[in-house]
């Protein structure tokens, strides 16, 4: 008996449905604060958290970035301090 529908096409059903999920889920607050920006330079500052959204909050993804940068910067700090301190032994 043949298949009604080829099998790639429910791979693709599967997966395209489930990353378009994914991405409503993750980046809804994104899309929050981009309803609410004026245009793309206040886009690109509520996305990278540099600017609030309408009622006052920072996007989750902002304040993961955020996050990700203090800790690199808080690892480069660290590293060169040992560094600069053992070329000076």
């Amino acid at each position: 008996m043949r298949p009604i529908l080829p099998c790639f096409f429910w791979y693709f059903l599967v997966v395209g449905s489930t990353v378009w999920i994914t991405r409503r889920l993750m980046f809804a607050d994104i899309l929050h604060a981009n309803m609410y920006a004026v245009n793309w330079k206040q886009k690109l500052l509520v996305r990278i958290g540099q600017s609030k959204m309408k009622d006052g909050t920072t996007s989750r993804y902002a304040k993961h970035k955020q996050s990700i940068i203090s800790v690199n910067s808080l690892r480069a700090d660290t590293y060169y301090r040992e560094s600069f301190q053992k070329s000076s032994l």
